[in-house]
């Protein structure tokens, strides 16, 4: 969207004041309790800088409210709307549009697709596009107004846009900018927490439109809700009672369960069966929510049609009473999606759900007990959450003190220490906590920060057109294999022809190349390769974004083809999840997380993973989950994996190693003393050793080492062998003069090898401590010496002649042998002959 940079000026646009007209033909199911307060409302926004609207079920808050707060700014004026999903902000604003009349006066943001221009008035977004938005520009210098809708579900973005915009409103007034307006909607909210919050006493409660709703609820917990979800469903339509039926699931996954158990029955056979959460088309959300013909309907979905979305023609209302949440233990530093009973507010928006438009049911899979016993409204998402990527958009927003920001909900400090000690464990912040380039460049990016850090590290590493594609796998990988019932055996032999057996991350791109490169009909590629064709869109639609965001001042090829670099980019990202395996088939974390809980346990690589067989003994995973199951218990896996080369550790993060050995040797093929260092890993039972580090040294110490290997390598060089053999002949002279040669000023007993390292020493220090042949040569030095420089010539031949090497002997002729027997106490001279050896006379040694 280009922003209006003249927001805060009169913009007299031609025929701008025709362009705010109503409707007028709005049918009675079209009129809401809004409509009926019309110009109440609008009074309500025009008087008040921050307000909280509370407009219960039916009410025509999202629909309504957006338009009427438009037409108390005026023609000019532009407004964001934000949304918690993707679906609401399409839905939602092509609604607004076409009951209004409007043509190019309303647009939408979401991830993938933008459709406003400068002359947009009204953008619907999710809160996550906002964010983004008020980052790049903290004044919101594009906007009057902000309407915050669905702020009940209190998500992390969510939270932060409210501090945000309130910060915004005060730097606004500091310096004398136009006011902006912000309002906080919602259909159940804490009201007097909101108010209190921006610093208002404008709070509105609309009455919703709402049918009377029969309800429920069953005397005993069910055994199992997906059964429970399907019998009621079959026995609604059994009944007779009329209407479509929408399913409340926590997630994915139950969808999916219920809907293979909705088949099964008559209910399934006769109505037609969707699914509705947000990661289905557009279109398919398009069916789901839209009353098409006169075939009873079954809608399974997730909280998606709990608020914001309104589904056609739902009379009942099943509902299991639970929800997925993201839960975040800061002390082991483990992220988990954790099913969860709903809070009383979030049943009775769903309870709500059935009467829309006519009398309706709701049938509640869950005692009235457990509804009473339940929190009044759900825990903030900013305190059950990882908030590494939380603090770092503030760093990024130049907001240094996280702890000190004015949240609604302060976040527990503990998970703001992990989520500092993560972003520096990731090179995201210095040891001072501020951002780093690195950071800054992750911040940038549409992805939570280590998947983000994998791509700033491809960046560097030239790989990062693959890494991209890796990262838009991320979060799609759970759909991305399809195994049909009755052709499971057939699925897993063609999913095989992509398996990376020591990386799931690189079975995910030989995927994505042999699906890139396909020229045909994709969605049948996908489809005859056992491969959901959608995952494989929206991982094509995540990847453009994130390379449309990093060729903005970045330069790089997409792809090196390089698995060695592409798996050091992984490990860069996923540091905190590396593991070791501590047993057979059992790993452990590397990073110490004393004293908790199952995720102190023993994890498994998890048996749909590419690596299951290859069992490394390194490997980083891209989540940590446990699974209970009725056969096995409760147990711990990991899965994606990558496995880790220990070179890999030592390159990548050296804080993990400790030394175990350390010494210096002179290398002769580099030529050189070096440094060699042996690491393990650091408080871990892992066994094996990293490969030796060498590094150059060159200081007195190096001298000392290169001088020990010239004394005890006697062939090293021209000048060391000349000076073993000088070493020789001394020592020869030495034993046959029994032990004594006075005449030597230098030193005193044998020439030792000892004593050679002591020339050696004295030599290269003389040569600039030199500690290389290269040295000696550059310097035009020659350590070698002679017998003249430490016996006279005069002396060597008087010993020799008193000290023959033959004697005769009754004419015949002996060798003689010269030595000095163990620790020096004698000298002997021993004729040798072929049968004995004769002892002629012993001379005590020196001391």
């Amino acid at each position: 969207m280009v922003e209006k940079k003249n927001s805060f000026k009169d913009r007299n646009r031609s025929g701008a004041s025709e362009r705010v007209r109503e409707k007028q033909d709005l049918s009675p199911d079209q009129i809401t309790p809004m409509d009926k307060r019309k110009d109440e409302v609008i009074d309500f926004f025009s008087e008040h800088e921050s307000s909280v609207l509370v407009a219960h079920t039916g009410a025509g808050k999202t629909t309504r409210a957006p338009d009427f707060l438009f037409k108390a700014l005026g023609p000019d004026s532009c407004i964001a709307v934000t949304v918690p999903r993707v679906n609401i902000a399409t839905s939602i604003s092509e609604y607004v549009a076409e009951l209004n009349g409007y043509d190019k006066e309303v647009g939408y943001q979401v991830r993938f697709e933008d459709t406003t221009d400068e002359d947009t008035n009204l953008n619907f977004m999710t809160d996550g596009i906002m964010l983004r938005k008020i980052i790049s520009d903290p004044l919101l210098k594009g906007y009057d107004a902000v309407m915050v809708d669905e702020a009940h579900e209190r998500s992390l973005n969510i939270d932060i846009v409210m501090g945000l915009l309130k910060q915004a409103q005060e730097l606004r007034k500091e310096k004398g900018y136009k006011p902006l307006k912000v309002v906080i909607s919602s259909a159940t909210i804490e009201k007097e927490k909101f108010a209190k919050y921006f610093g208002t006493e404008a709070v509105k409660e609309v009455e919703g439109k709402m049918f009377p709703v029969e309800e429920h609820y069953l005397e005993m917990p069910a055994d199992n809700y997906m059964d429970a979800a399907s019998e009621k469903c079959n026995k609604i339509v059994a009944s007779g009672d009329s209407g479509d039926i929408l399913v409340f699931m926590p997630g994915r996954d139950e969808i999916e369960g219920t809907i293979s158990r909705l088949k099964k029955t008559d209910a399934g056979n006769q109505c037609e069966v969707l699914e509705l959460h947000a990661s289905v088309s557009k279109e398919e959300q398009k069916k789901a929510i839209t009353k098409r013909g006169d075939r009873r309907r079954i809608i399974v979905s997730t909280n998606i049609a709990e608020a914001g979305v309104t589904v056609d023609g739902v009379r009942h209302v099943v509902d299991s009473g639970l929800i997925k949440e993201t839960g975040f233990d800061p002390e082991v530093n483990i992220r988990k999606l954790e099913t969860k009973e709903h809070s009383q507010a979030g049943l009775q928006q769903r309870r709500g759900r059935a009467g829309r438009l006519t009398d309706g049911v709701y049938h509640a899979l869950y005692t009235r007990k457990s509804f009473e016993r339940r929190p009044a409204y759900s825990t903030p998402e900013i305190q059950r959450t990882n908030l590494a990527n939380l603090v770092l958009i503030m760093k990024k927003s130049g907001i240094d003190k996280v702890e000190s920001f004015d949240f609604i909900d302060k976040p527990d400090s503990e998970s703001i220490i992990s989520a500092v000690q993560e972003l520096k464990m990731l090179g995201a912040l210095d040891e001072q906590e501020f951002i780093t380039p690195v950071g800054e460049t992750m911040a940038d990016l549409p992805l939570e920060p280590r998947v983000a850090r994998m791509v700033v590290e491809g960046l560097d590493r030239g790989c990062v057109g693959d890494v991209v594609t890796i990262a838009a796998f991320f979060n799609e990988r759970r759909k991305l294999f399809v195994r049909p019932k009755g052709k499971e055996f057939e699925a897993d032999e063609v999913h095989d022809r992509f398996t990376d057996d020591q990386s799931d991350f690189m079975t995910f791109l030989n995927i994505w190349k042999e699906y890139e490169k396909f020229s045909g009909n994709r969605f049948r590629w996908a489809r005859d390769n056992f491969l959901n064709a959608q995952t494989l869109d929206r991982v094509r639609q995540t990847r453009m974004q994130i390379l449309r965001v990093l060729r903005n001042g970045h330069t790089y090829d997409e792809r090196s083809d390089d698995p060695e670099e592409i798996g050091k980019s992984i490990f860069a990202g996923l540091l905190s999840n590396f593991v070791y395996k501590s047993g057979r088939h059992v790993y452990s974390f590397v990073h110490s997380r004393s004293g908790h809980s199952s995720l102190e346990d023993d994890k498994f690589i998890h048996p749909s993973s590419s690596v299951f067989q290859s069992s490394p003994k390194l490997c980083t995973v891209g989540e940590v989950f446990s699974v209970d199951s009725s056969r096995r218990g409760k147990k711990t896996w990991i899965s994606p994996v990558q496995t880790v080369k220990p070179e890999w550790v030592s390159e990548i993060a050296p804080h993990l190693l400790e030394v175990r050995s350390e010494e210096l040797k002179y290398d002769p093929e580099q030529d050189g003393v070096y440094r060699n260092t042996v690491r393990r890993l650091k408080d871990t039972r892992y066994l094996d050793d990293f490969p030796p580090e060498l590094e150059r040294v060159d200081s007195d110490d190096a001298v000392e080492v290169f001088s020990e290997y010239l004394a005890n390598h006697h062939d090293f060089a021209d000048f060391s062998v000349n000076n073993q053999e000088v070493m020789n002949q001394y020592n020869d002279l030495y034993l046959r003069n029994g032990g004594d040669i006075s005449e030597n000023p230098l030193f005193e007993g044998k020439f030792s090898t000892d004593m050679l390292r002591t020339f050696y020493t004295l030599g290269l220090a003389r040569a600039g401590n030199a500690s290389s042949i290269r040295d000696l040569e550059d310097r035009g030095v020659d350590l070698s010496f002679s017998l003249e420089d430490f016996v006279p010539l005069e002396v060597q031949r008087k010993i020799r002649e008193e000290n023959p090497d033959t004697i005769t002997a009754e004419g015949s002729v002996y060798p003689v042998m010269y030595l000095t027997t163990y620790r020096n106490e004698f000298h002997a001279r021993i004729v040798m002959d072929d049968e004995e050896a004769l002892l002629l006379d012993t001379i005590p040694s020196l001391p």
